[in-house]
């Protein structure tokens, strides 16, 4: 009986880096599932010791709690933006080394991160323009 052939490298890499990319999917999805349930459980509690419950407060904490902020996509955006750029960079000063073959795909890369950054730049504004404008909704709602 033949010996099994060797393990790629490659191979070993790849799938690796899959199984943690799942892990870390699956695991924020079920944190974000046990969130929710926690709350809507705190809420019962709530609504069975006071019946009459201030609507302000419980509006609050039905309220979606979402981790992303503008703060964050902005911050986000700059990196992925920067990552983008290096990537692009590293292809050009890789490129005398390993032939002109290597510039291309990285040069790619790099435009694909790039605009995955810009993306998140330009939502991150978006989002803090709307947030303001809500803001001013609300204090003018509350001085009438």
């Amino acid at each position: 009986m033949p010996a099994p052939p060797p393990l790629d490298p490659v191979v070993v890499v790849g799938v690796a880096f899959w199984t943690f990319v799942a892990i870390a999917v699956i695991g924020s999805l079920w944190r974000e599932f046990a969130v929710k349930r926690e709350r809507e459980k705190t809420i019962r509690a709530l609504i069975e010791k006071n019946p009459q419950l201030d609507p302000a407060m419980l509006r609050e904490m039905l309220r979606h709690q979402s981790r992303m902020t503008p703060e964050g996509l902005l911050v986000g955006g700059a990196v992925t933006l920067a990552g983008g750029i290096g990537l692009a960079a590293m292809g050009f000063f890789v490129s005398p080394a390993e032939g002109p073959s290597a510039f291309y795909p990285l040069l790619g890369v790099g435009c694909l991160a790039a605009s995955i950054g810009i993306a998140l730049l330009v939502v991150g504004q978006l989002m803090r323009k709307r947030a303001a404008e809500a803001e001013a909704a609300h204090e003018a709602f509350e001085r009438s």
